[in-house]
């Protein structure tokens, strides 16, 4: 059991899991970036056997390093 960043994940089951996820080509452009934070969760639930709450909404970009970027705020003209 691996206690990194305080999230029980198994590493067993990581070492003999094979994961792929694939994004169609033709999904929205603006979904691209802003959707690292939400699939990272729904990964980390997935090894840690978490589930995630039903009332909680999240967007936003994480590194490969998994440092999560701050949301940048557009002003409309």
């Amino acid at each position: 059991m691996l206690l990194q960043y305080g999230l029980p994940i198994d590493g067993e089951l990581l070492s003999r899991t094979d994961l792929h996820i694939h994004f169609p080509a033709g999904a929205v452009g603006k979904d691209g970036p802003s959707a690292g934070v939400t699939i990272a969760t729904a990964l980390i639930s997935l090894f840690s056997d978490r589930p995630i709450a039903t009332d909680v909404a999240m967007t936003g970009e994480i590194t490969l390093r998994g440092v999560v970027l701050p949301v940048s705020r557009g002003l409309e003209t």
